[in-house]
């Protein structure tokens, strides 16, 4: 008897065991069910980096997926849907001449950090985008596209590069020329946005500045047209040669703040060889020649910082191989504190440094 209600007592406890796992079962059931679990999701986005061609033989009804199946023209890519770390390849020493280069229409079309989405050349030589390149903003993008880069391609003669965005490269671009009666736009590069790298590009030959940069910034006290700009190693020559331009033109027309401006060669220009107006500058190791000033500051910042201008090679000039401008010129008055050391100054026919007072200090060393 006791053994037959032991046994009882067993399958009475299994019995309530199993309705708690079922019950448990069922639960989790349902609640997949209200909220399904999705284990891809978090790589739905994600899309397989893909390369598109372009080439004057092409067809844009094709796949533009190989050169044998390549795209015909700008407008094609403008309105591709082009995702983070997909490649646009343009064919080496063609002409393209149909539309500027505006991919997702100026704005629509992002990378990502690690996974830009990049615009260059195959084949041999560049590929020359006549009617230059251009980045723009709307409401839903308010500081345009971001993580660009463009590489290897020849601007001009209608238009170089002007654009709005964030971590956007431009490297080996050859820009120019850019001259009545054919251009629209004379400046080089034009930029407003923070992160650029611009690096290693030719502009020959522009009606306008050769650079500018912070476009956005317009007269003093506006706040500054980016932060976080790296300029090395460009070549920038035979720049303000539209006398019909009736404001200066500089080879480097700086109204970024924290910009690296380095190993730069600019050579023939109208006014300022560099014409900083923001906090933070860092101006070394250029070599200046050939124009009215070499370096020259004119106070936009509301805020103060320390800007240094080091090491460059600055010749040839007719007004002033530095320059700070201040209230004796008409200028505001500087806040910026500068550190003005290494820099070789020759044939200077004016005066070799203009420094006027500043709220800030100078520390200098003459070389």
């Amino acid at each position: 008897m006791e053994l037959s209600r032991h046994k009882a007592v067993m399958l009475l406890s299994l019995i309530i065991v199993a309705c708690v796992c079922l019950d448990a079962l069922a639960t989790a059931a349902a609640q997949a069910r209200a909220h399904p679990r999705h284990p891809a999701r978090s790589h739905a986005r994600r899309h397989r980096a893909r390369t598109f061609y372009v080439a004057a033989g092409g067809n844009d009804a094709s796949s533009g997926t190989s050169p044998r199946h390549a795209w015909r023209t700008v407008g094609r890519v403008d309105h591709a849907v082009l995702h983070p770390g997909d490649t646009v390849r343009f064919q080496g020493g063609a002409p393209f001449d149909d539309a500027t280069l505006m991919p997702g229409e100026g704005f629509n079309s992002s990378g990502r950090r690690g996974r830009p989405i990049r615009f260059t050349s195959y084949g041999r030589g560049r590929a020359r985008l006549t009617q230059g390149i251009w980045l723009g903003t709307d409401a839903r993008h308010p500081h345009g596209p971001s993580w660009l880069s463009f590489r290897n391609l020849a601007l001009g003669p209608v238009q170089g590069f002007q654009g709005t965005g964030t971590h956007i490269a431009l490297i080996g671009l050859r820009v120019g020329p850019l001259l009545p009666p054919l251009a629209r736009q004379e400046t080089g590069i034009q930029t407003d946005g923070s992160h650029w790298v611009i690096a290693g590009n030719r502009i020959d030959r522009v009606g306008g500045s050769g650079m500018l940069l912070g476009s956005s910034a317009d007269a003093p006290g506006d706040p500054a047209g980016g932060r976080f700009y790296l300029v090395s190693g460009n070549t920038i020559t035979r720049t303000g040669l539209d006398s019909a331009i009736g404001y200066p033109t500089h080879g480097i027309y700086l109204k970024a703040a924290n910009a690296l401006i380095a190993h730069n060669r600019i050579i023939g220009f109208r006014a300022d060889g560099v014409s900083a107006r923001y906090r933070d500058a860092v101006i070394r190791s250029n070599r200046i020649a050939n124009g009215e000033i070499g370096i020259a500051w004119y106070q936009y910042d509301r805020r103060a910082g320390r800007s240094r201008f080091l090491n460059n090679v600055i010749s040839n000039l007719s007004s002033a191989g530095i320059f700070v401008c201040g209230v004796a010129e008409a200028c505001l008055r500087p806040l910026e504190s500068f550190d003005i050391a290494g820099n070789r100054l020759r044939r200077i026919r004016g005066v070799q440094m203009n420094l006027q007072p500043t709220a800030g200090t100078y520390l200098f060393k003459r070389r």
